[in-house]
């Protein structure tokens, strides 16, 4: 047991230094290319050891007992591309490549999410292409979900009809005013590792309301491989002061099952101080396909050191009975971490 955690501090060690010299590079931000535009370099070292005990979320209990694992969260490089065509329009583009919540001793091809689109924007919005967030994500689920991995609130776990990122997609996003809008299409017949053949995504939020309130709403329809249709649709409000911001949000997912899959969900934020701040979640998810009945709660507390640093503590617990009967699953996690920050983007 001892030489098996010696071993993955080693590597976490290991990956720290790599992620460092990296850092020492990318901390440069923007670079110019003359004539060409220009490029600004982000990224994050983020490891943590992760102590669990059965499958949040999972409405059977698989008796795994309680699991001690080194952990990658969501660690991450990527790159901004911007240039000046003149006329008011700009070339853009986005690359993010990074391992999604694996285990520091696998390798980020197992479980890695990519990004990556470009296009163009002017005075009317942007117009991109690639491997994108939904709009349903932009509009709706930043509400009401701002921790890091551990605890996914309602819209984005498997067992409420989770929603990422789409290969293969068209967006279009623009503002008029408050108002900030999108709409996506994924045409059919293109390759996906996603299973939805076809889909249209559809979002808006309007914000400072009273200088204090945010709302937001989203749809996402769906068309899968076998033919099936998948309707997605979420509302939410935030209120937001200096120190601290409360969010309700709910979706329903309408799909080939029998019952509609039905989730609320809130968020609290108090910033405690500039550098301390805490996230309170609780989610309901109302589906008699998977539970009888569903409870889940998490939190995230982080403690800034500088402006790169960050340690923090994250973690979950949820109650889930079966549908049709059964004993109530409970389930837990919780991570403590470190996150190196080298660029101004994390998500």
């Amino acid at each position: 047991m001892a030489r098996a955690l010696a071993s993955k501090l080693a590597i976490l060690a290991a990956l720290l230094l790599l992620w460092l010299a990296i850092g020492g590079y990318a901390a440069a931000q923007e670079i110019g290319i003359p004539g060409f535009g220009n490029l600004t370099f982000f990224g994050s070292a983020n490891f943590g050891i992760l102590v669990n005990e059965g499958e949040l979320g999972a409405p059977v209990d698989n008796d795994s007992g309680v699991d001690v694992d080194l952990q990658n969260v969501n660690s991450f490089v990527g790159l901004d591309y911007v240039f000046d065509i003149g006329d008011s329009h700009k070339i853009i583009a986005r690359g993010v490549y990074g391992g999604d919540f694996v285990s520091a001793t696998d390798s980020f091809n197992e479980t890695r999410f990519d990004l990556y689109w470009a296009g163009v924007s002017n005075g009317l919005g942007a117009l991109t292409y690639g491997r994108q967030p939904l709009a349903f994500l932009q509009y709706y689920g930043l509400f009401i979900d701002r921790d890091q991995e551990i605890y996914a609130t309602g819209y984005s776990t498997p067992f409420a009809g989770g929603v990422t990122l789409s290969d293969n997609l068209i967006k279009f996003a623009s503002s008029w005013g408050r108002l900030e809008f999108g709409v996506d299409y994924q045409p059919p017949g293109l390759s996906s590792d996603t299973a939805a053949d076809t889909r249209y995504s559809v979002g808006a939020r309007y914000l400072d309301l009273y200088s204090r309130i945010n709302l937001g709403a989203a749809a996402d329809i769906s068309k899968t491989d076998s033919g099936e249709h998948v309707n997605r649709f979420g509302a939410a409000i935030e209120y937001e002061s200096e120190q601290w911001l409360v969010a309700f949000g709910g979706h329903v997912v309408d799909d080939a099952s029998q019952h509609l899959t039905k989730s609320y969900n809130a968020l609290g934020i108090v910033q405690f101080t500039e550098n301390n701040q805490l996230h309170l979640t609780a989610s309901i998810i109302d589906d008699n396909d998977i539970y009888d009945s569903y409870y889940g709660g998490g939190f995230f507390l982080d403690h800034r050191i500088g402006s790169r640093w960050t340690l923090y503590t994250e973690g979950a617990l949820t109650r889930a009975e079966p549908a049709g009967g059964g004993a109530a699953n409970v389930a837990s996690a919780v991570i403590f971490g470190l996150r190196y920050d080298f660029g101004n983007l994390w998500y």
